[in-house]
């Protein structure tokens, strides 16, 4: 019964209960048992407690009784080999999202991105992980997340097609999981595995932990982005015009999403030339000159309302070419457009304002992927190329794309991240006033049989409604319940933590208060939840004690007075 080297390891022999003889039900007993187990670990304690085996050289079940086995016992070890199978698959697809839980608020920190690297090398078995962002056509690894072994995935720009799909795609030599956000999918995990078989349901769990880590991408890039804006207006100040506007377009090329090249273009004498240009032969575009009209109408092409509002446009391939303008030289004009532009696969154009007059043009270029600007590169180059005003309004994406990062998106309340920093200033506020601070944790029984017999939208519904009760019990009953004489005490804060887990962390309020609020929250999901989901809600509380500075201890002491709980409903 092979489950993996890592969990049972050959000639691992387990000690027999007895000789007493085991009948078929019996056997058929212990797959129901199985079947309720949550980890490997645990299945191997029932199977002990309940069968005279040990382990063969191939990890298979060998009956070591001195009585014979039962005439199913044949039946009975594939099925138990299938049960645990399953349930090692079931640990590491939880680990996998557990992983990108983690990951969340923290992957640009190069000791957690390596910490998370091992561990899921070792959770999944595979020789390498690293993530690559595409950029010209190809992925490029990412220097926080750079493992030595791991080779750089085998795609080219011929395979741009595939990563335009933004799914998580199998090859030979491993898994690309796209990390998904609002926009298509720059950034990628890779995971060297060769000749490797994914599961379905570990697919579904990199499909769930997708979205998480592409909005940390997403926040991560954004207020990179805002550092650039808010440090780039001191450093143009201090250099000469010319060196400013390089070092704008250097900015801008290094930091907009798709681009290549570049060109910024600004409006002197009445024409439109050359102020910078980056990975371009400046030579022959020294004395070029553009007409603001022909340059508007043509190579810009939104219209006039477009053009004073400094609206970005995109574009790709054919329309390159349909657009780009002629130019003037010496004063003659010259109809067809510089020679590098039609080596152009895709350009993004955003005008520059000033006082409401379009003062300059930025140009950016990408030379291998017709598809290598989207609305993120957009946003970004509008960014660029307004001033303080859009400044203040890229500050506030950043504040809420924070805030959405510290929200669960399904049922509205803190999530996991969140928790982490309650906790902290909590734990902090309360060693520092010497106040109590209780923690209380709760799961759902039977939750998982929701999502079996009903489906996950079902699932989703119950999650939606604990957490509407959780909420309304802490407005209406929280103060009453919890009043302790500490005015000006924090609030009382409800979390999801994952899965059917939440916390409440309850501040200035000692344990014994804790316990009757908790009571009063258990009766009231309890009469609000419908009968056919047969849900049981387990609490556990504790309470911060001295010298407990990061509320380590007290997450554990909750965990096991749910645990205890949890033993009471069995």
């Amino acid at each position: 019964m092979n489950v993996g080297a890592e969990r049972l390891r050959p000639r691992d022999a387990w000690d027999a209960p007895g000789d007493a003889e085991v009948s078929d039900g019996a056997l058929f007993g212990l797959l129901a048992e199985l079947g309720r187990c949550r980890t490997v670990q645990e299945a191997k304690r029932q199977v002990q407690r309940a069968l005279p085996v040990q382990l063969g050289p191939h990890s298979e079940l060998l009956w070591t009784g001195s009585a014979a086995p039962p005439p199913t016992w044949p039946l009975f070890v594939p099925a138990a080999a299938q049960a645990l199978a399953q349930i090692q698959l079931t640990e590491r697809c939880e680990e996998i999202v557990r992983i990108g839980l983690e990951a969340a608020g923290h992957s640009h920190e190069p000791a957690v991105a390596g910490r998370l690297t091992a561990q899921i090398r070792r959770t999944l078995g595979v020789e390498g992980v690293g993530l690559f962002r595409l950029h010209a056509g190809t992925l490029r690894a990412e220097t926080r997340w750079a493992v030595p072994a791991v080779r750089p995935p085998p795609y080219t720009p011929a395979h741009l097609h595939v990563l335009a799909l933004g799914q998580v795609h199998l090859h030979h030599e491993g898994l690309l999981l796209p990390l998904r956000n609002r926009f298509p999918a720059r950034s990628f995990l890779w995971f060297q595995a060769p000749g490797r078989v994914w599961e379905a349901a570990e697919i579904a769990a990199f499909r769930r932990v997708s979205g998480v880590l592409g909005a940390e991408q997403e926040r991560v890039l954004m207020e990179r982005q805002l550092a650039t804006l808010l440090s780039l207006q001191a450093q143009v100040l201090r250099h000469h015009p010319q060196d400013a506007s390089l070092l704008l377009l250097r900015r801008a090329v290094g930091l907009i999403p798709g681009a290549e090249a570049g060109s910024l273009l600004l409006l002197s004498g009445g024409h439109f030339r050359y102020a910078a240009v980056e990975c371009l032969d400046p030579g022959p575009l020294r004395d070029v000159l553009f007409r603001p009209d022909d340059l508007r109408r043509q190579w810009y092409g939104l219209g006039e309302a477009a053009w004073h509002q400094g609206r970005a446009r995109i574009l790709r391939a054919s329309d390159v070419a349909a657009q780009s303008n002629g130019y003037l030289r010496d004063g003659v004009y010259v109809a067809q457009s510089p020679p590098f532009v039609r080596e152009i696969k895709a350009n993004l154009g955003v005008p520059i304002l000033h006082e409401n007059e379009v003062y300059g043009f930025l140009n950016l270029d990408a030379f291998v992927d017709p598809d290598a600007f989207g609305q993120d590169s957009m946003e970004a180059a509008q960014a660029f190329a307004m001033q303080a005003a859009l400044l203040i309004h890229h500050t506030k994406q950043v504040g809420r794309i924070h805030e959405t990062a510290r929200t669960d998106a399904l049922t509205g309340l803190l999530n996991r991240r969140a928790f982490s920093e309650s906790l902290m200033q909590e734990v902090g506020r309360a060693q520092r006033d010497a106040l109590p601070l209780t923690l209380l944790v709760m799961d759902l029984r039977r939750f998982k049989l929701i999502n079996d017999a009903h489906g996950h939208a079902e699932g989703d519904r119950a999650l939606q409604h604990v957490a509407g009760v959780l909420t309304r019990y802490l407005r209406v009953a929280g103060e009453s319940c919890l009043a302790s004489g500490e005015s000006a005490r924090s609030p009382a804060q409800a979390f999801r933590w994952g899965g059917d887990e939440f916390a409440v962390l309850l501040p200035a309020t000692p344990l014994a208060a804790a316990e009757v609020w908790s009571e009063g929250l258990r009766r009231a999901l309890q009469t609000s939840l419908p009968s056919h989901w047969s849900l049981d809600v387990r609490l556990g509380l504790a309470e911060l004690q001295a010298g407990d500075l990061q509320g380590e201890r007290l997450m554990r002491e909750a965990d096991l007075s749910m645990y205890s709980d949890k033993a009471r409903q069995t």
